[in-house]
């Protein structure tokens, strides 16, 4: 399904096309805007799920010091959401991300997987 959506929007803009298909249409298309929605929505409800794992990964790396941050969860989570906001901020490029990404997933798959 992403694949076509991802085609359709590649040969209705052609090279024009920004990183985000929607960026392409009007803000006054209702399809464009219920797909904006949705992906709200989607954003909204999964980042819970992915930041409880960040967390939980971050307390398994800090080893002994873990006992201060399950001491104090609200410290903890505050630390490293700013963290995480402070890095989004900051970030130009979502390609050079997600080819970081790849890299990190494709050594994975090599080395320990």
């Amino acid at each position: 399904i992403f694949c076509s959506v991802m085609a359709g929007g590649f040969l209705t803009f052609g090279s024009a096309s920004a990183g985000l298909i929607l960026n392409n249409y009007a803000a006054t298309d209702s399809l464009a805007t219920l797909a904006r929605l949705a992906i709200l929505l989607s954003l909204i409800t999964g980042y819970p799920i992915t930041f409880f794992s960040a967390r939980s990964q971050v307390l398994g790396l800090l080893g002994g010091n873990a006992k201060y941050a399950e001491r104090r969860p609200g410290m903890t989570t505050a630390a490293l959401l700013s963290l995480f906001t402070l890095a989004a901020l900051n970030l130009r490029n979502l390609g050079r991300l997600a080819a970081f990404a790849g890299a990190c997933f494709g050594s994975f798959l090599i080395y320990i997987a």
